[in-house]
């Protein structure tokens, strides 16, 4: 049987495909620092926070309050570098934190 994905605005997507096929779009249609409007930024902040909670988050979840594009140019390996597009939650203070929308879809999928 197909998992499906809930968010918090009630959309309902049938299939965890969809839904990574939804995220996908919106961040890849999203410019670098373009920050989220809602409902996607209630969604994908809902997706991290219940993602974090299965994901048996060792630190404490951040109090999130904002979704941005980001490069995620960290390094992969000796001399290894990606340059991928995703998305990072924005604390209060500021702070940002990536997290791969993917993943926590596959997570939270049920």
């Amino acid at each position: 049987m197909a998992k499906k994905v809930t968010v918090k605005s009630g959309t309902v997507y049938t299939t965890l495909g969809a839904a990574q096929a939804y995220f996908d779009a919106l961040r890849e249609g999203t410019a670098i620092e373009g920050k989220l409007s809602d409902p996607d930024r209630s969604d994908v902040l809902d997706i991290y926070h219940r993602y974090c909670q299965l994901d048996s988050w060792d630190g404490e979840v951040k109090d999130t309050v904002d979704v941005v594009a980001v490069w995620d140019n960290r390094p992969r390996g000796p001399g290894q570098y990606a340059q991928t597009k995703t998305l990072a939650v924005v604390s209060a203070s500021g702070e940002r934190s990536i997290f791969s929308i993917g993943k926590a879809l596959a997570k939270i999928a049920v």
